[in-house]
């Protein structure tokens, strides 16, 4: 039996995976996760607000006055290490909540974004189809799911409200079984280097609320069925923080 890692509902379209590769000879590592995620999200408001109008910018994209039940169907802006080097060569865009005709005209739009001031622009193409059907890796199906990215709590933690059933509650709030173990490695591996909490930015751009977790953990999920990714959870989430990616291949 297949869960998806996020939760379906009947009275909207399938969720969506687009695909886009970095064109340009600017490089950034897993490190500039978030730096990026927010990035790409920037640009995809900006081309929004032209294409649509300030005022008529989807809940999908934005991620604003979404519907209670489809908290987090709203578009993951997820940078993503496709080929294991540790610099980051994709985006995968995840919309649970699906698309129309209004969102594929902005997101076709996308050709560049500008991750900030004195850094290089990153050029993307968005890839033909979905990524499910480009072998995204980020998509496949597995029991087993590893961080690429720090998992920050998102909230506070209690004397009865550990990591772990930050974690467990996470999992039930988006339809998917709780993990049957967690485990928790002290860094990864990645393009022939160790890469600890330090080496990844973990505070957004600009914090709009108390950040309940500076600091993060690697974790590594063991689920008793096969999820299908993308699975993001945690503070900023939906910017490529707390990123897993299959370990085990079903």
């Amino acid at each position: 039996m297949e869960a998806i890692a996020h939760a379906t509902r009947e009275h909207r379209t399938a969720p969506v995976s687009i695909s886009y590769r970095i064109t340009s000879d600017s490089a950034f590592d897993i490190g500039a996760t978030l730096l990026l995620g927010e990035a790409f999200r920037r640009a995809v408001m900006g081309h929004a607000r032209k294409l649509l109008g300030a005022d008529c910018i989807p809940w999908q994209l934005s991620g604003h006055d979404v519907p209670p039940q489809n908290r987090h169907e709203h578009a993951f802006y997820l940078p993503e290490d496709r080929d294991g080097d540790g610099m980051i060569d994709h985006f995968l865009v995840h919309i649970g909540g699906g698309l129309d005709e209004r969102l594929e005209a902005v997101l076709d739009s996308l050709g560049y974004i500008l991750p900030g001031a004195r850094r290089p622009r990153l050029t993307v193409a968005r890839e033909t189809g979905t990524s499910r059907q480009n072998a995204a890796p980020l998509l496949r199906p597995s029991r087993v799911w590893r961080s690429v990215t720090p998992y920050l709590h998102p909230w506070f933690r209690k004397k009865k409200f550990d990591v772990a059933d930050q974690v467990r509650r996470e999992c039930r709030a988006r339809g998917l079984p709780e993990p049957s173990r967690i485990t928790w490695p002290e860094s990864i591996e990645r393009g022939g280097r160790t890469w600890r909490l330090h080496h990844f930015q973990r505070r957004r751009e600009k914090q709009v609320s108390r950040q309940p977790d500076r600091r993060g953990q690697f974790v590594e999920l063991h689920f008793d069925q096969t999820l299908a990714g993308p699975l993001a959870l945690g503070y900023a989430c939906h910017y490529g923080l707390g990123l897993f990616e299959p370990v085990q291949i079903d």
